[in-house]
């Protein structure tokens, strides 16, 4: 029998779907009873190194937009199906509601969007959130077989890259003037940087240090950034990367520690990773993320003084520090796209002996 695991995306939604691009990769080198089908778009970069396990078909030219795709697919799905022998198949990601056999990872984002949920829910045989808090917030806004409800959090975005002092201090000489440095690795907005910095400062009038702030940007935000900091106390001290930088991943692990001051999008494997490398995180207080990230975060709540008194609570204390690094170590190993693609892979094999 001949099982697919099918993700439709397109270059626009790369970021929104990668949770499942990148555990479907994970299946895909496990999985030797299947393979991967993506239907995406011709100039979609993949964010992954395909392998003989992937076969791909291009959504035409003509059809560009996600009504267009529904209807293109509608008519053409089954001829695909076909002419790649799969006999059984699931759909990840959110491109289309309207096909049987769904897999579907919902984050939470997607409990302010309760008719999105109910299309999703109606079409899926399985549903995986990040943890139990989600599983049972979302059982009690819109009720469902419970049965469907599984729990699955993703793997790290970024590699672990094993970097040791010296890697380390070499960084940091070239890229933070041989300096410590907490670093920021998100697309935040004004009002959150305006905070972030007015939390630095306090940090540094209590603390007299020579900690830095690294900041890595985009085309996007870097404009935004240079006008906050040309008039800023402490300008010297903080420094701005553009996250295509050759070493951007090396900058990222010589961190003292990264601060998340939202929990959109990438958040939960970016704070992997971070954890993985053994660089403690701050993050925003928020039920469903207190809950997986307990042990081994600082947490600060929408102010200035809250992220200066945990920024100070890190810098004094070594021992909580070592702590908090060996507990993401220990969280990390019982959250990974190993488990992830296993935990899947047993919803698909119980549907494929059906």
């Amino acid at each position: 029998m001949r099982i697919a695991s099918i993700v439709l995306y397109s270059k626009k939604d790369i970021y929104s779907n990668h949770f499942s691009i990148l555990s479907l990769n994970a299946i895909c080198t496990e999985n030797r009873n299947g393979k991967l089908l993506l239907i995406i778009d011709k100039e979609t970069v993949l964010p992954f190194i395909l392998n003989d396990r992937i076969e791909i078909v291009y959504f035409p030219d003509y059809v560009f937009t996600k009504s267009l795709k529904k209807i293109w697919l509608r008519i053409n799905l089954f001829s695909i199906l076909k002419k790649h022998s799969v006999e059984k198949w699931f759909v990840f990601g959110d491109a289309i509601h309207d096909f049987k056999n769904n897999i579907n990872f919902i984050n939470s984002d997607y409990f302010y969007q309760n008719e999105t949920l109910k299309k999703i829910i109606k079409t899926s045989t399985v549903i995986f959130v990040q943890n139990d808090f989600l599983k049972e917030k979302l059982h009690g806004i819109i009720k469902c077989d419970n049965q469907k409800l599984k729990t699955a959090f993703p793997g790290p975005l970024y590699p672990n890259l094993y970097l040791d002092h010296q890697n380390e201090t070499e960084i940091k000489n070239n890229y933070s003037d041989g300096k410590e440095y907490f670093i920021i690795d998100e697309d935040f907005d004004s009002n959150n940087i305006v905070m972030l910095l007015k939390a630095f400062s306090i940090f540094k009038k209590w603390q007299q240090s020579n900690m830095k702030l690294l900041i890595i940007v985009n085309k996007k935000n870097a404009t935004i950034l240079t006008k906050l900091i040309s008039n800023y106390k402490y300008r010297s001290d903080v420094q701005t990367i553009e996250n295509s930088h050759i070493k951007i991943n090396e900058i990222r692990f010589s961190a003292y520690a990264a601060i998340f001051l939202n929990t959109k999008g990438l958040f939960s494997m970016k704070a992997l990773s971070f954890l993985e490398n053994e660089i403690p995180i701050f993050m925003p207080t928020e039920e469903s993320y207190t809950f997986s990230f307990e042990k081994c975060s600082l947490f600060f709540y929408n102010n200035e003084q809250s992220i200066a008194e945990n920024l100070i609570l890190l810098y004094k204390d070594e021992m909580l520090r070592n702590k908090l690094i060996e507990n993401g170590k220990v969280f990390c190993e019982n959250n990974n796209w190993n488990r992830v693609a296993k935990q899947m892979l047993s919803q698909i094999h119980d549907f494929k002996n059906r």
